[in-house]
């Protein structure tokens, strides 16, 4: 692709030119909002037949072909809470459409500053095209941006949620080449899919003059979305737009102000249930306010997966639960379409790759994140802000591989996987166990004892940090003897050795036949001397919860022999501090692997019952209310029943990578029946379970043993 990257120009715009790098950087109110448009039309004297169209931006932009809309970009680059740097590369995604006629015509709308974290920008404004048309003769030619398009600053976006139509217009003026700071790369993945969707019933409605409406409306489900609507009127109005997921307080609006007709979309991606448009016509004419619609946004994946039993509210949980996995896949997986957080959550990416597994099947998002998460670690010497996460890192790339049977991951990765074992290696003390971290991040979105279990002290989040690391150690020995390197393997299961040994001596407590969730001892300072500035001093204290206990037994920590007394006690005393939905997965893959499914997996699964209960459109965050926080509904880290339900009952484990090998064993757990379809690269595997008997259709190049 030819890079030339065009801007505004700096003698007509000086005040829009720069960026700050991610919304954490300082000094943010030292920059300008603007959108830029950019076009440019070709006149040709025979017919176009087709264009093919690369195109990229500094921060984001919305394409049009012909008038007609395209896409909405860019790719994700990729980042972390927190992050205020830049990564190394910049995406351009590829557009094919067929069309007719002599002439082609593109128009760009370019945001220059990054508004949610998702946004990154490399410190300027720009804009990159280049597009082959294709002839109906067959011949072809290839058209690039450069100062021969036309430029203007929109002077209706006057901020991120203030929109003036009432504004003049500037002229269009010749756009500038500006210095190409950016590393470009193809995109591997596709661009988003968008589906015009309706609300649940509207019918377009008037508002008399120098009257004030509320109009709401409401869709049947909270979608990932760029809402739209079109006003007919002669005279001015403001229009306040109040997004909302499930009925609670807003938690975006946005404000146009027109006096003429208008046809309007958000450049924001909303996480959306309903709208309440607050309008005032301040005109003597009547206004209508018609059209209104959302486009849904995700990745372009298609169901493959089902689950149905005779239990139609577990139907329903499987359901919400894709739903909620599909709004979060857009180019990257994201917490939820309304936080919209970067890379930095990799405990609910691998969360929601193994819930892909289950519904979807495509992976192409989960390769790009565990890729990018790789390029992060390699700009910050592999430390990312929650560290816990870093060491799930390890686990979704083996998952990966699992579920895809693609071992080029390793060769991407493997050399961001061996300097993250190494920091983690500095961590540890001389009882080795992880003893000097810079943080115990994160564990649960969840408070006790006046702490809050994202960021605890050492007394609670040393247990699962060590679990979470004797987890990498071993899958990290295991990705080792894949790639061949048996040394680091070695390595890598001497340091899990030593880590089992100490976690039962010095964490395990004789007494309540429970593991601790952290020693009261003294925090040792990490390597470079310095702590995160959220880690709490440490306190002398014994506490015991699910969290650590149920690691334990996932990842092999605890004697086997122990396995069942420890689930049991997880599960049955109160006392223990307890888990989120977000660790509640663990939680239930410990209790199965524990062979304790039968007794408290279904009644545990029974507690989504509640959340679909308030709210049925998308999955809420979090069953137990942090102070001074609201739950969105769009958290697709506590989807794990539509994982559980179809794996559990039909008891699969895959024993070779790619599904080549499988094992089952059905259990109804006292469903009556239960029809499962799972995904896999080979086809769909179908299973229909009844007390009496079960039926599987597997694709041919599968084995079950």
């Amino acid at each position: 692709m030819k890079e030339n990257w065009i801007w505004l120009d700096e003698v007509i715009y000086p005040e829009y030119q720069k960026s700050f790098y991610t919304r954490f950087s300082p000094n943010k109110t030292d920059y300008n909002y603007c959108v830029a448009e950019f076009k440019k039309t070709y006149e040709f004297e025979k017919e176009v037949k087709s264009v093919e169209i690369k195109a990229s931006a500094d921060c984001k932009y919305i394409l049009y072909l012909n008038d007609e809309y395209i896409s909405t970009g860019i790719v994700c680059r990729g980042g972390d809470y927190a992050f205020k740097g830049v990564m190394p590369y910049v995406y351009y995604s590829t557009y094919n459409r067929n069309i007719s006629g002599n002439s082609v015509s593109f128009t760009a709308r370019v945001q220059l500053l990054p508004v949610v974290e998702v946004e990154v920008s490399s410190g300027h404004g720009g804009f990159c095209l280049e597009a082959e048309i294709t002839f109906a003769d067959g011949s072809k030619t290839v058209v690039n941006t450069d100062e021969t398009w036309l430029s203007r600053r929109e002077t209706n976006a006057v901020s991120a949620t203030t929109y003036d139509y009432t504004l003049a217009e500037d002229e269009f003026s010749n756009a500038v080449l500006t210095e190409n700071i950016w590393n470009l790369k193809k995109s591997p993945i596709l661009p988003m899919a968008e589906e015009k969707i309706e609300p649940i019933f509207y019918m377009a409605t008037p508002v008399k003059p120098n009257e004030t409406k509320n109009i709401t409306v409401y869709f049947d489900k909270i979608y990932s979305c760029y809402p739209c609507f079109s006003v007919k009127a002669k005279g001015e109005y403001e229009i306040k737009m109040h997004i909302f997921e499930n009925n609670e307080p807003e938690n975006w609006c946005e404000f146009v102000k027109g006096n003429k007709d208008l046809t309007f979309r958000s450049m924001k991606l909303q996480s959306l249930g309903g709208i309440r448009f607050e309008i005032e016509n301040k005109s003597d004419e009547e206004l209508i306010l018609e059209d209104v619609h959302i486009y849904f946004s995700h990745y372009p994946v298609t169901m493959q997966g089902d689950f149905k039993c005779n239990d139609e509210e577990l139907n329903k949980i499987y359901q919400v639960g894709a739903h909620t996995l599909k709004i979060c896949i857009q180019s990257l997986e994201l917490d939820s379409p309304r936080h919209q957080e970067n890379l930095g959550c990799t405990g609910d990416y691998f969360l929601e790759t193994i819930f892909n597994t289950y519904t979807f099947g495509n992976f192409d998002v989960t390769r790009f994140d565990i890729t990018r998460t790789a390029d992060l670690m390699r700009v910050t010497d592999a430390r990312m802000y929650h560290t816990t996460y870093s060491l799930i890192w390890i686990q979704m790339i083996l998952y990966y591989y699992k579920v895809t049977g693609d071992k080029t991951i390793f060769d991407d990765v493997i050399d961001v996987v061996y300097r993250l074992m190494e920091r983690f290696h500095s961590y540890t003390g001389d009882n080795n166990l992880i003893e000097s971290p810079y943080d115990y991040m994160f564990i649960d979105w969840i408070a006790y004892d006046g702490y809050s279990l994202h960021h605890p002290p050492k007394a609670l989040g040393q247990g699962p940090l060590n679990a979470f690391y004797y987890k990498a150690l071993t899958d990290g020995a295991e990705i080792c003897r894949i790639i061949g390197n048996t040394d680091t393997e070695k390595l890598y299961l001497s340091r899990a050795e030593k880590l089992y040994k100490a976690f039962n001596e010095l964490l395990f407590d004789e007494e309540r036949g429970l593991y601790i969730a952290g020693l009261g001892t003294e925090q040792i300072l990490p390597p470079d001397g310095e702590f995160d500035n959220l880690m709490p001093e440490n306190v002398n204290k014994k506490y015991f919860g699910m969290h650590t206990n149920a690691l334990a037994v996932l990842y092999n920590l605890c004697p086997e022999a122990l396995e069942k007394d420890v689930m049991t006690k997880v599960m049955e005393d109160e006392t223990l501090i307890t888990v989120q939905p977000y660790f509640m997965h663990f939680v239930l893959d410990a209790v199965y692997k524990s062979g304790l499914f039968e007794k408290y997996g279904m009644k545990t699964i029974d507690r989504w019952r509640r959340l679909i209960e308030i709210c049925p459109k998308a999955m809420r965050e979090g069953w137990i209310n942090m102070p001074g926080y609201g739950y969105d509904f769009s958290h697709a880290w506590g989807c794990t029943p539509t994982y559980q339900l179809p794996s559990k009952v039909l008891g699969l484990e895959i024993l070779e990578p790619s599904f080549k090998k499988i094992r089952i064993n059905p259990n109804l757990f006292d469903l009556e029946y239960a029809d499962i379809k799972i995904p896999t690269p080979y086809g769909v595997i179908e299973a229909h379970i009844t007390k009496d008997e079960t039926v599987i259709n597997v694709p041919d190049e599968i084995t079950i043993e």
